[in-house]
């Protein structure tokens, strides 16, 4: 679909424009026909019931005067009174109610309504009709007066007579289908009421009969009296719709008028002799006539309403109509009127949009010259346009135009341009040949920069790296120089205490090998209280013995004491052995007294000598140790020379990296400056191949 719409001129999108715009009208005009025929049809419709009317009023109404004129007043009992009427209808009344039933029955039948109830009590007054039976017709013409009054309710509801929205036939259908059946209803009542008495040879209305009366003449003029209205209103209503109805305007009130006096004054004529009823032949023949008068003016002005309506529901459709073929003929005129615009609008854009296109094809294609040379002299009928454009500017809106003398200007425009731009081309051509030549110099000149100052790196990054493990190395001997201070530190403090040591170690080893001298002594005196103990045991043991052999002797009076020596022996065997253990022991101890006096006298000998040794190693420590604290403050600054040296080293190193990175990078940048003015030459030998697809005027 999108592919269709580009493939279209603009004048088929404007005609499609139009047909857009003219499918709402169409639509609306549509709606609008549709309503003026629902209208029509509608009217149509009432007509149809209408048409029935005119068969149903001449049947209702010539029954009524073949009752009145045949039946009424006939049966008069006393003969002296001479009584009009027979007692058989003529043949020829009776053949013409025949007929207009046979055309009232053809014309229900072309209804879609059928009463059923009706057409039987029409068809069962005309039989009584034949029958000859008084009672029974007066009773079937009311019951069909009665039927003719549902009826017409009927057609007026199954035909919407009911809903007419015009004033005037709404008022004319009021009196036509409802008012004057009514009416006819009550006009035939109150005869009947006044003729009620008459077979009974009375001079007086009974005081029932008389009320009766009474209330019919009153119902009469109600219905009068609203027929009268009715008729006002639609005479009033008549200028508002479709002009005015002659029928309506001049007949239907002279019709009316007429009927209104008859019936009035028959009226009156009752109400006057409701106390005479019993009538002679003069008096029943004017009252026959007068009877006669008023059916037939009723029935004049029954059909008048009849014909009235279906004057204006003709007038009605006729205006529908005429409105209906006025806006199709509107419609399709300016439909027509529509299209021809169109047709001239999309010729006065498609031309200059035409000429705007083969402007734009020239241009396009690159022959500018010619596009220039068309705008100068363009066809006949836009140069005008253009004329006035230049000259009014502000005042014309016309886009196209604007177009094309943009189009105008900007072809001048490129045409200058590419003149330029041609020479400017050469110029850059020329600029970029040289400048090629000078980037290939500076690019190996680059080159040799950025290849020493890479040695240069190479060489800054080993003496920077050299510098750094020196400094390392300084630091390491500060650090080593300061806990060598610190440890000859320790040292001295040590040697101090290593003397005062070794000479309390040599004060206590002569006073221990003098206390081994006195241990020995005092061993020495163990020895003689040992050996007493040795004597005393034996001699304990020598007691024992003694004691036991007296103990003997004196038998068994010595056992106790025998028991005793026995046991002192054993103890001074005891202590005997005891003793020569600790002696063992003492000896001993003696003997490792003597070793241990010999060794600590030893011990202490050596003790002096190494104190000696440790005094003079002592005195060349504090003659090193001063010696190595006045190192450390030296060593400390080589060692901050060393680091300023370092980090100079560093600062160095990063200089000649740096300078070689931006060695690096202009050589860079001399290949790309080399390769855009490469670039830069190539496109200007594109430049010169698509200049000369353009064609310009020569300057």
């Amino acid at each position: 679909m999108k592919n269709l719409y580009y493939k279209l001129k603009i004048s088929h999108k404007l005609m499609l424009i139009c047909f857009a715009f003219a499918l709402p009208i169409a639509m609306l005009l549509h709606f609008l026909t549709n309503n003026y025929i629902k209208n029509i049809q509608f009217t149509l419709n009432e007509n149809k019931g209408n048409a029935v009317l005119v068969p149903l009023i001449n049947f209702i109404s010539n029954a009524q005067i073949i009752y009145s004129n045949t039946y009424s007043c006939s049966s008069v009992i006393n003969s002296n009174y001479e009584v009009q009427g027979s007692a058989i209808p003529i043949a020829k009344d009776l053949e013409e109610l025949s007929r207009l039933y046979e055309i009232l029955n053809s014309s229900i039948k072309k209804l879609d309504t059928d009463s059923i109830f009706a057409k039987n009590s029409w068809n069962e007054l005309i039989s009584e009709f034949r029958n000859a039976n008084r009672d029974k017709i007066e009773s079937s013409v009311l019951r069909n007066l009665r039927e003719t009054i549902s009826f017409n309710r009927q057609i007026a509801d199954d035909y919407c007579l009911i809903l007419d929205p015009d004033l005037d036939s709404y008022y004319t259908i009021n009196i036509c289908l409802l008012l004057l059946p009514e009416l006819s209803y009550a006009i035939f009542n109150a005869i009947q009421i006044y003729e009620s008495q008459t077979p009974h040879l009375k001079d007086t209305l009974s005081p029932k009969d008389d009320l009766l009366l009474k209330a019919s003449t009153l119902i009469i003029s109600n219905y009068l009296n609203k027929i009268e209205h009715s008729l006002n209103v639609a005479l009033k209503a008549d200028e508002l719709f479709y002009n005015k109805n002659e029928f309506l305007q001049e007949i239907l009130p002279q019709e009316y008028k007429k009927f209104d006096t008859e019936l009035r004054e028959f009226v009156n004529s009752l109400l006057e002799n409701k106390d005479r009823v019993f009538f002679d032949s003069y008096t029943l023949k004017k009252y026959n006539e007068e009877k006669a008068g008023v059916y037939k003016s009723l029935q004049n002005f029954w059909l008048s309403s009849s014909l009235t309506l279906e004057s204006l529901l003709s007038a009605r459709i006729k205006y529908y109509k005429t409105q209906m073929k006025i806006a199709l003929s509107l419609s399709f005129a300016a439909l027509l009127i529509a299209i021809l615009l169109v047709f001239l609008i999309s010729k006065r854009i498609s031309s200059p949009l035409k000429f705007s296109t083969q402007l734009a094809s020239l241009i396009a294609s690159g022959n500018i010259y010619e596009a220039t040379m068309n705008i100068e002299n363009p066809p006949h009928f836009l140069k005008k346009l253009i004329q006035c454009y230049s000259e009014e500017k502000h005042k014309f809106k016309d886009e196209i135009i604007k177009l094309i003398c943009s189009m105008k200007t900007m072809s001048i425009n490129l045409d200058s341009l590419l003149k330029q731009a041609q020479k400017s081309g050469d110029n850059i051509s020329d600029s970029a040949a040289r400048i090629s030549i000078s980037t290939h110099e500076l690019e190996f000149n680059a080159a040799e920069q950025a290849a020493l100052a890479n040695q240069v790196n190479a060489t800054a990054k080993e003496v920077s790296k050299t510098a750094q493990d020196l400094a390392l190395t300084m630091t390491y001997l500060t650090k080593m120089a300061g806990k060598s201070a610190k440890v000859a530190k320790s040292a001295l403090s040590s040697i101090s205490n290593i003397k005062s040591t070794m000479k309390f170690i040599s004060d206590n080893s002569k006073n221990i090998d003098n206390k081994l001298i006195k241990i020995s002594e005092k061993t020495s005196s163990i020895n003689q209280v040992i050996t007493t103990i040795t004597k005393v045991a034996s001699q304990t043991n020598l007691l024992s013995l003694n004691a036991a052999i007296e103990a003997e002797k004196a038998g068994k009076f010595g056992a106790g004491f025998a028991v005793v020596a026995i046991e002192i022996r054993r103890l001074a065997d005891q202590s005997a052995l005891a003793t020569l253990e600790i002696e063992g022991l003492i000896n001993e101890m003696q003997n490792a007294v003597r070793d241990g006096a010999a060794s600590v006298s030893k011990f202490a000998e050596q003790t002096d000598s190494s104190t000696k040794e440790t005094v003079k190693i002592s005195t060349e420590l504090i003659s090193f140790l001063e010696q190595s604290a006045e190192i450390e403050p030296k060593i400390a600054g080589v060692n901050n020379s060393m680091q300023i040296q370092s980090e100079f080293a560093y600062q160095i190193k990063e200089a000649i990296e740096q300078l070689y990175k931006s060695a690096a990078q202009t050589r860079d940048a001399l290949s790309e400056l080399n390769s855009s003015a490469e670039k830069l030459n190539d496109t200007v030998e594109e430049l010169n191949s698509e200049m000369e697809k353009f064609r310009i005027s020569e300057s």
